[in-house]
């Protein structure tokens, strides 16, 4: 990611709920959508701290997240269904896991219509 300027790796950890006590010790940037608990890093930050966003928001069963092209570098605390809804608009990838978290799937739009694998 450290190669594609602007971007940001935003993603979502399902058992977390804002508020966990475990959240202070994470080693993650942090942002709150209500209750939800989401992990990023941006494209200035160095490998581990996107491995730590990615461990940090990984659950046993899920690994959900995005690619963002984004000039800002960090996020507000706390973000609105609006500001979700701009981020959606500006994913130029989508990241899951896959085979219980061996491999990750990543998936950018080859179109208006379609998702490419890669």
């Amino acid at each position: 990611m450290e190669r594609q300027k602007g971007r940001i790796a935003l993603f979502e950890n399902d058992m977390a709920r804002k508020g966990d006590e475990w959240l202070r010790a994470c080693g993650s940037k942090i942002v709150y959508s209500r209750e939800r608990v989401l992990h990023y890093a941006h494209s200035g930050d160095s490998a581990i701290a996107v491995d730590r966003a990615i461990r940090d928001a990984q659950s046993p069963h899920l690994l959900v997240g995005a690619l963002i092209e984004s000039s800002a570098m960090d996020l507000q605390r706390e973000l609105s269904d609006d500001d979700l809804n701009e981020l959606a608009l500006k994913a130029v990838a989508l990241v899951s896991d896959a085979f219980d978290a061996e491999s990750y799937i990543v998936a950018e739009p080859d179109d208006a219509n379609s998702i490419a694998l890669l």
